[in-house]
């Protein structure tokens, strides 16, 4: 198959360590409804490549590919998980979980894990919706964790949550509510807070983004942000001037705390802070100085020994009435190296990194990636989807 990817070395281990070494994926494999809903994004793909029955054979091949242990998907229909998905994944040995969003949407997020391997101890399913929020009421964003144990080495336990954030491209705001919630829900996982948590999917947003830098560094400035520009999906300036006959209040995040205050059961990971150190202009202008951070599939070892990993989180301030979002989750991409290089997904209308793995580095280590293509390479086999890719991310 040529789909001109490989594994890429990204740390070696020291002889004697012991490992669990595993393989996980994250994969939007493309919903058949979406993407007649929005077929003018694919108007140079021929109908044939976008047949579902074509197109999810070319899903399953590129999943087996990989050899993963872990896979976890987005956008699944709930019929192409029963009908496809679920038996072709058992034959090969796995074993899966599925959500449905909610709202009336057709389809959800699913994780597979290999049988031979893993074995399920608990589950939670993540609503990102909160009933009375003029933000988040009604949303059908879903998440999904999965609590695994190694049979191999049964002290090893792993949480692996997965999602799809909103697409709205101008509502930075809710996608980094949205993930607060369910980083909340996966970090509080009961009688498991300490074990190591693998976080994937489509998160919509830009590896230099406001989204991704409050994940990343574990704090974000928020007010004066513009929402249209927090997720990367738009480009624009992060604390922009408002259009001349616009408040800030049009386009601004509003105050957080009073969406937070719907969400007690989360304050102990995610708050909101006071701070007192640098403006908002300045803040803009410092995140151009420090300039562009460094996350799809990845192969990652679950130390059993704790071995730490990543740099020290740094954090911005602001002065006057200014609030920072912070979360206490050290977390990590696994594709960091790649940001700058590569894209997740390519279509009419956008082509960027807006999928990931994230891990935390305290006791997971990536040891290899399975590269994604440049958008060059991509443009060469005719974008996405193509007559080797089936969906729209890769």
């Amino acid at each position: 198959m040529a789909m001109s990817r490989k594994w890429e070395k990204v740390k070696r281990r020291h002889s004697g360590e012991t490992f669990n070494d595993f393989v996980a994926l994250t994969f939007n494999i493309l919903s058949d409804k979406l993407l007649w809903e929005n077929q003018y994004l694919y108007k140079r793909c021929p109908d044939i490549l976008l047949d579902w029955e074509q197109r999810r054979e070319r899903i399953l091949q590129q999943i087996l590919h990989t050899e993963a242990d872990i896979v976890c998907l987005q956008e699944v229909e709930e019929d192409h998980f029963a009908d496809f998905f679920e038996p072709k994944m058992n034959e090969r040995g796995f074993k899966g979980s599925y959500v449905k969003k909610l709202a009336g949407k057709t389809d959800g997020n699913a994780i597979f894990f290999r049988d031979s391997r893993w074995m399920v101890l608990d589950k939670m399913e993540v609503p990102l919706s909160v009933s009375g929020s003029p933000l988040l009421d009604g949303k059908p964003q879903i998440g999904l964790i999965v609590l695994l144990r190694s049979k191999q080495f049964p002290s090893c336990v792993i949480k692996v949550a997965t999602t799809h954030l909103i697409f709205n491209n101008k509502r930075g705001e809710i996608k980094l509510l949205q993930f607060a919630m369910l980083l909340a829900a996966a970090a509080q996982f009961p009688g498991y807070e300490e074990a190591p948590l693998i976080m994937t999917g489509d998160m919509n947003s830009t590896p230099n983004s406001a989204i991704m830098r409050f994940i990343l560094e574990g704090s974000l400035q928020y007010c004066g942000l513009d929402r249209r520009f927090m997720s990367g999906q738009l480009i624009g300036p992060m604390y922009a001037t408002p259009p001349r006959g616009k408040k800030q209040g049009d386009y601004g995040v509003g105050d957080l705390k009073d969406v937070l205050a719907l969400l007690p059961e989360i304050s102990e990971t995610v708050s909101v802070e006071r701070n007192n150190n640098i403006s908002p202009k300045d803040e803009g202008e410092e995140h151009q100085r420090r300039g562009k951070r460094r996350s799809r599939n990845v192969r990652a070892d679950s130390s059993l020994d704790g071995i730490e990993g990543g740099g020290p989180r740094e954090s911005l301030r602001c002065v006057g009435n200014c609030h920072d979002i912070v979360h206490d989750v050290k977390l990590r991409s696994a594709l960091e190296q790649y940001h700058d290089k590569d894209i997740t997904t390519y279509h009419h209308d956008f082509a960027g990194m807006i999928d990931y793995i994230l891990y935390t580095p305290k006791s997971l280590v990536v040891t290899d990636v399975w590269r994604p293509r440049s958008r060059h390479h991509l443009d060469e086999l005719g974008g996405l989807p193509n007559h080797h890719d089936g969906s729209d991310h890769q």
